[in-house]
């Protein structure tokens, strides 16, 4: 057929989904297209496409360049598989089509012949709400399928999480996430370095992965700062990954620059009750898990970012009413506030403790660490003293412990004979009955006992040595008298637990470290100058334990007197620019 001057022939095909943009299901909309134009001898000007769209928004690359040509008269007809290509929603199916007849565009679709009578205009509504129908029909029963095989421990995702690789499902097992060994050796080095005590955040973590040439999830040697905070909260790495986390929903601010391929691009956190939990195999321990989920906390509560003022113990300090009190400029002057003013909002504060300038009280807790350092001979005492007291009290437990296995095993001999006077027949039935309840609750009495004193059988810290702590605080003062503000905070944090503000007075709940390092947390110093530090004393982890704990009393009022441990220090106060 020789091909027709008059119509000017172009067609519009689309998909939905990224799979079927994968898959290339576009092609044969194309193909159909095509044929039915050459069978009716004309040519095709234009082709517009939109690959991976969603037929909910009009808001497409393809469709717009086709709304724009109307204009140019580019084309005289159009070509759609189906009404449901253009759009799923009846609405914009009919705002489009009129749009394309107003500038005197014949539209043409292959699944059904349209005319312009008003039964055909009826048929075209109709099938445009039976397709919108459809599409939520289909929706609803993909999302009841889905929640109803995660809640069968089934794991829906196809796509694996870094350290993992999917098994598809066969006729006789599901598909599942296995353990890929080298993805999973590098989660575990991530999760480790971020535990150290030079790594403060992700930033620092990101700096140290690409120093060792550990490459992230994309094969690059840089690592987004987004990439390890998502990695570093996925609880998938311990074993359970959650189906019906998120929401799919319109984004509040949509982006300006490039296009959404769905109406739906945004995700929000459903409630944690509406979580699915699937198992998973581990790759890292649950304690290395919770461990760094605290410091992620931590660092969020401390985090300088947008600080015009300094507030040396930010995230540190709390009201007496138990709740966190806040840097905030007050005409100017930084001062600490309590927060109970806005935790209640709506309802009216209960707190009554004022405010305080944030310079007086930082002062004074920096003098007041400057003041223990000068006499660690009194945590020392205060320590082994512990030390001796928990020592004499587990060896009494475990006294009381091995009566009670004595116990235990008395009962077990008794029904033993027991038993064996039935045999004789020397008591009857009922009787063996009675004696073994009455043998039975004894047991479990002494059991109960037995668990509740080794639970409260800890194990004993090791004793402080005096020279160890002695040298440390030597150091720690040298580099206190010395220290940017940077440092001061720092130092402050590697011994404080909590500050306790009520109007003036102040309570510092501190803790050593366990153990007393060999050399002083400065590997982070090291790696600021690019230096990385191999030894073992800065790879360790000092943790902190409450055998050695320690609290320092203070009263901004009188700034030349400290107690610590209920001893009054007397010395030369020390002012923060000190």
């Amino acid at each position: 057929m020789i091909p027709s001057v008059t119509n000017k022939s172009a067609y519009y095909a689309r998909t939905s989904s990224d799979e079927q943009r994968e898959k290339q299901t576009i092609q044969s909309q194309i193909a159909a297209l095509e044929a039915e134009i050459q069978k009716n001898g004309e040519t095709v000007v234009s082709r517009y496409n939109d690959d991976g769209f969603s037929g909910a928004m009009l808001d497409r690359p393809g469709l717009d360049k086709l709304r724009a040509d109307l204009e140019r008269k580019v084309f005289t007809k159009l070509y759609i598989h189906s009404p449901d290509r253009l759009a799923r929603d009846l609405m914009l199916q009919l705002l489009v089509v009129k749009e394309l007849r107003k500038h005197g565009i014949e539209v043409v679709f292959l699944s059904h012949k349209f005319g312009s009578s008003p039964g055909d205009q009826l048929l075209f509504q109709m099938l445009g709400a039976i397709s919108e129908f459809e599409r939520a029909q289909i929706l609803e029963r993909t999302r009841r399928g889905k929640l109803h095989k995660a809640r069968s421990g089934v794991l829906v995702a196809s796509i694996p999480k870094f350290g993992y690789k999917y098994i598809p499902k066969t006729d006789t097992t599901p598909g599942r996430y296995e353990i890929n060994p080298e993805e999973a050796q590098i989660v575990e080095e991530v999760f480790r370095l971020f535990n150290t005590p030079y790594v403060k955040g992700t930033r620092t973590l990101s700096k140290e992965l690409y120093k060792l040439g550990i490459k992230s999830p994309s094969g690059n040697l840089t690592w987004a700062k987004s990439t390890l905070a998502k990695l570093l909260k996925d609880s998938t790495y311990i074993g359970v990954t959650y189906f019906n986390k998120h929401m799919a929903c319109e984004p509040i601010n949509p982006r300006i620059v490039g296009r959404r391929r769905r109406k739906n691009s945004s995700l929000r956190l459903r409630p944690k009750e509406e979580w699915i939990p699937i198992k998973v195999p581990a790759v890292i321990s649950p304690n290395l898990f919770e461990e760094t989920q605290r410091k992620l906390a931590r660092n969020s509560e401390m985090s300088d970012r947008n600080r015009k003022y300094e507030y040396l113990v930010k995230g540190l300090l709390f009201c007496s009413c138990s709740k966190k009190m806040y840097g905030y400029p007050c005409h100017g002057e930084p001062r600490y506030k309590c927060s109970d003013k806005y935790s209640r909002y709506p309802l009216p504060k209960i707190c009554t403790n004022g405010t305080v300038p944030a310079e007086k009280l930082d002062s004074a807790v920096w003098a007041a660490f400057l003041y223990v350092l000068e006499r660690p001979q009194v945590l020392t005492d205060r320590a082994n003293k512990i030390h001796a007291s928990r020592r004499a009290r587990k060896e009494g437990l475990q006294t009381k412990i091995q009566d009670i296995t004595k116990g235990l095993h008395s009962i077990d001999e008794q029904e033993k004979r027991l038993v064996k006077a039935y045999s004789a027949e020397v008591i009857n039935l009922s009787q063996l009955k009675s004696e073994l309840a009455d043998l039975s609750a004894k047991k479990d009495a002494l059991s109960h006992e037995e668990r509740k004193l080794e639970a409260e059988s800890v194990v004993v810290a090791p004793a402080l040595q005096p020279n160890d702590v002695e040298r440390y605080f030597r150091s720690m003062k040298e580099r206190m008298l010395s220290a940017s503000f940077e440092m001061k905070q720092e130092i402050i944090r590697l011994f404080a637990h909590q500050i306790i503000f009520n109007r003036g007075q102040m309570l510092i709940r501190a803790y050593l470290p366990n153990p007393i390092p060999d050399e002083l947390p400065a590997a982070h110093s090291a790696h600021k100058e690019g230096h990385v530090s191999t030894t073992p004393q800065s790879s360790r982890h000092c943790g902190r334990n409450r055998d050695f704990s320690f609290e320092i009393k203070l009263d901004l009022n009188r700034p030349g007197e400290v107690f610590l441990e209920d001893e009054m220090l007397e010395g030369e106060n020390i002012s923060l620019a000190a």
